[in-house]
């Protein structure tokens, strides 16, 4: 008996030793992911098709949840699902949503400066664009423009080449007369210089306003002839020169930035800048792929003459002199965008 009892023992503690050593060896159950502590409504100036919403907004959107390892959850809206364009900056202001993207030049008669970080006749490519931006200092005075108003900055991104895409062959500025179309805000007095008329598009349906004659041309990037479709109500697009690198402005409301304190703000400040360069460039590779479904379909691709580009250029710098005049924040921006473009030789 006292045999048995003996073995009895000897044998639960074996079998307590090789459970506590499969314990042991068996991996660690995956962390419960945190339920989202922030979440925040983004609201964007453009359809869920266009390249601006599918490359920036989504992927500012990707980056801050990132960055906030699931702190924050973004929800991205497309135009007009909760505010229209032109009320995205008092809707951030007002707390109505939490994040909101639109043009650099949106709030320009507030923020004159902002004009700056997409001059027409300014920046060519990408990387002209971000050394203007980001290393010669406009984002900061935008920046500090914004924080008076009461709405923090917190990015721009560059949607790509803007160019004028038109329902007849526009390779000089002569053909330009007395047309009517959609031009964003910088460029609206150097086309209305060169004999164009400059009207409204509600909700930037250019496919529309092309399709029942309210307008005979439009300013916009590239891409969306393909993913809007806007191919099909084009004869031509204007690749030389084109009017600008474009900038979009991903707003904050004041109140939700600072209730996620300063470590995690400057994690996605910093998530944000650095990947700036490459969301322009996944840009860029919609807009060539957009270029060449556009010459298949039939869409010429047009350049126009040295002399059409050196007018265009003048009176293009004429209006940065109008800028200037508007703050002296204005100044300041146009005085390094012009130093900038000296060193480049274009002035």
């Amino acid at each position: 008996m006292r045999h048995t009892k003996k073995l009895l023992i000897l044998l639960l503690v074996a079998v307590m030793s090789v459970s506590l050593g499969v314990l042991a060896c068996a991996p660690a159950p995956a962390p419960t992911p945190a339920e989202p502590e922030f979440h925040w409504r983004y609201q964007v100036a453009y359809a869920a098709s266009d390249g601006s919403f599918l490359v920036e907004a989504e992927g500012i959107a990707r980056l801050i949840e990132e960055a906030s390892e699931g702190r924050i959850k973004v929800d991205t809206y497309p135009v007009g699902a909760l505010v229209a364009p032109e009320e995205i900056f008092s809707a951030v202001l007002d707390g109505a949503i939490e994040l909101g993207l639109n043009l650099s030049s949106a709030e320009g008669e507030m923020i004159p400066s902002a004009y700056c970080l997409s001059l027409s006749g300014g920046s060519q490519d990408l990387s002209e664009a971000y050394e203007l931006v980001y290393n010669r200092g406009l984002f900061e005075i935008v920046q500090e423009a914004y924080q008076e108003l009461g709405v923090y900055y917190l990015v721009g991104t560059f949607s790509g080449r803007i160019v004028l895409s038109a329902q007849f062959k526009a390779n000089s500025w002569d053909v330009f007369e007395g047309t009517k179309g959609w031009a964003t805000p910088p460029t609206q007095p150097v086309l209305t210089e060169l004999g164009a008329v400059c009207v409204a598009v509600p909700g930037y349906d250019m496919y529309s306003a092309m399709k029942l004659g309210t307008i005979d041309w439009y300013e916009w990037t590239i891409a969306e002839l393909e993913t809007l479709g806007w191919k099909e109500v084009v004869q031509s697009v204007l690749i030389s020169p084109i009017t600008m690198i474009g900038v979009n402005n991903t707003l904050v409301n004041r109140e939700a930035w600072e209730a996620i304190g300063p470590e995690l703000q400057q994690k996605i400040q910093n998530a944000l800048i650095d990947n700036v360069m490459d969301l322009g460039l996944q840009k860029n590779e919609m807009d060539d792929k957009a270029i060449a479904a556009a010459k298949e379909y039939g869409v010429e691709i047009v350049e126009m003459s040295e002399a059409d580009l050196a007018r265009f250029i003048i009176v293009c710098a004429e209006t940065w002199d109008y800028t200037a005049e508007m703050s002296p924040r204005a100044a300041e921006s146009v005085r390094i965008a012009k130093e900038y473009l000296r060193s480049l030789g274009r002035l």
